[in-house]
């Protein structure tokens, strides 16, 4: 749900369509499938990065033009949170170990 907002080879600039549609996907993935399972740990990046979003999704002046991309510098908070938020959910179930070199 968030490849959209990759930070790197993105298929496409980041729109307010786009925050829309991952918003709404997030939004019914937390209330019908795994918003449950989130622990405390993945639960306040998850918020954070909802929170960071919220004033883009009601801003007026990129309602006006939905698909036109957002600048980076707006863009770039969205990113950072969602990688936050993607290391969380895999430190949970353990999918990126540190390795020593």
């Amino acid at each position: 749900m968030l490849e959209p907002l990759a930070r790197y080879g993105r298929d496409e600039p980041v729109t307010l369509a786009v925050i829309h549609s991952i918003s709404d996907k997030t939004r019914t993935w937390y209330f019908h499938t795994g918003g449950i399972y989130l622990t405390e740990r993945s639960r306040k990046p998850y918020f954070k990065w909802k929170e960071i979003m919220q004033p883009l999704l009601d801003d007026s002046s990129l309602a006006s033009q939905p698909d036109s991309p957002i600048p980076l510098q707006q863009v770039e908070p969205i990113l950072v949170a969602g990688s936050a938020l993607r290391t969380a959910l895999s430190d949970d179930i353990g999918t990126k170990r540190l390795t020593r070199v």
